[in-house]
C-alpha cells in the first residue's frame, strides 16, 4: 500500500501495530518435545481462503515434510479473543508457518514470536521486517516444494535451533512490535489527522 500511495503522490505514514507481551511471551521453561514437528497456523478458512494458501501449499508441505499439522480454525471458535486459548495454541507448536500470498500485519506470525516461537514464511506483508532469514525466522517461495525442503531443513537443524530462532523473533518484537511503544506513534497520527 505504501509503495502504492507514494507513486501516486500520496504522502502516507507507516505505522506499526503491536502485541500484548503480557499475553503472549515465551515459556521460561522450554517444552521437551520428541518425534515430528508440530506446525501451526491459525485463522479462518473462509475468510481469504486462496490467499491465504491453506490447502494448496501449508496442508501438502507440512504432509510431504513428514511434520504434524496443528490448527486452529475461528470459524470452529477454537481460537478467539481468549488470550488463554491462544497462547495455549502456540505453546503446543514448534513452529508457525505462513502460507500467504498477500497480508498486513498478520496477527499469527506476531504472536508466535511474541511467545518466541519462529515463522516460516513468504514474503508477505510486514514479514521481511519481522524475519531475518535463518536468524528470526526463515522467508521461502510460495511453492510447495520450496516450503517442504524448508520444513525438512528446519526439522534436521532440531529444536534446540528452533528455540535460538524463536528467541531471536521475540527480540524483534520487543524491539519493533511492542504496543506499549507502538501506541505513542498512534496517538501522535491521530492528533494530527
Amino acid at each position: 500500500m505504501e509503495k502504492i500511495f507514494t507513486d501516486a503522490g500520496i504522502a502516507c505514514r507507516r505505522l506499526r501495530i503491536g502485541v500484548d507481551f503480557e499475553a503472549f511471551y515465551p515459556l521460561e521453561e522450554s517444552i521437551e518435545r520428541d518425534g515430528p514437528l508440530r506446525i501451526g497456523w491459525c485463522g479462518s478458512r473462509d475468510k481469504h481462503g486462496m490467499k491465504r494458501g491453506l490447502e494448496q501449499y501449508w496442508e501438502p508441505a507440512v504432509r510431504m515434510a513428514g511434520c504434524i499439522p496443528v490448527l486452529q480454525l475461528k470459524e470452529e471458535n477454537l481460537i478467539t479473543n481468549d488470550h488463554e486459548l491462544r497462547e495455549k495454541f502456540y505453546r503446543n507448536i514448534d513452529l508457525y508457518l505462513c502460507t500467504s500470498i498477500t497480508e498486513g500485519h498478520p496477527t499469527g506470525p506476531l504472536e508466535a514470536a511474541a511467545c518466541g516461537v519462529p515463522t516460516l514464511s513468504t514474503d508477505c506483508g510486514v514479514m521481511p521486517e519481522l524475519i531475518t532469514h535463518g536468524k528470526s525466522g526463515w522467508l521461502v517461495r510460495r511453492r510447495v516444494n520450496a516450503i517442504t525442503e524448508a520444513l525438512r531443513a528446519i526439522s534436521v537443524k532440531g529444536r534446540d535451533n528452533l528455540q535460538t530462532v524463536g528467541l531471536a523473533a521475540r527480540k524483534v518484537m520487543e524491539r519493533d512490535w511492542n504496543w506499549s511503544k507502538n501506541v505513542h506513534d498512534w496517538i501522535k497520527y491521530f492528533e494530527d489527522c
